[in-house]
Order: structure tokens, then C-alpha cells, then sequence
């Protein structure tokens, strides 16, 4: 098994304006955006359906603890938002 470079998504309540639902920021970093939908079951939902592989090189960065508790079950890492500022 090859292990893949992390996948971080970062979604936010509600898209502004004009964005688009998905912005890859930098090939490694990728920012999803909602309308009018639960956020949290939309990102777990995203998790789940990457290859079981792809999961443990994914990062979802959230100080959530409930939603950190669900995505942890899919497979993938989860980081707090401290965590993504010190690499930025």
C-alpha cells in the first residue's frame, strides 16, 4: 500500500456569492462550501465515499468534537483548526 498525500477539506456553513462549491488551494488543500445543508453529514458522507485506502491519508481539520468523533470512525485523521494556522 502507497500512502498518498493528505487530502484536507474544510467546510464552511454557507458558500458566499459566486464561489464555487469546491476551491483546491493548493493541490494538497481543498475548501468545500454548503448550502443549505447539514455540513457535518455532508463531510462525513465525502470521507466515506473515498477508498478505504485514501481514508487514512486524509486530514479533516475541525475543533468539533462530535464531528471529530464521526469522522474518526470513517478511517480518516482528524486536526484541530490550531493545527492547519501553524502550517499556514
Amino acid at each position: 500500500m502507497t500512502r498518498t498525500p493528505a487530502r484536507r477539506a474544510a467546510p464552511t456553513q454557507a458558500a458566499e456569492p459566486g464561489l464555487a462549491p469546491r476551491q483546491d488551494v493548493d493541490g494538497r488543500l481543498q475548501v468545500r462550501h454548503t448550502v443549505g445543508a447539514d455540513a457535518d453529514s455532508l463531510l462525513v458522507g465525502l470521507v466515506n465515499g473515498l477508498p478505504f485506502e485514501a481514508r487514512a491519508a486524509t486530514v479533516v481539520v475541525t475543533d468539533d468534537r462530535a464531528l471529530g468523533d464521526r469522522i474518526r470512525t470513517t478511517g480518516a485523521l482528524v486536526r484541530p483548526l490550531a493545527w492547519l494556522e501553524r502550517l499556514l
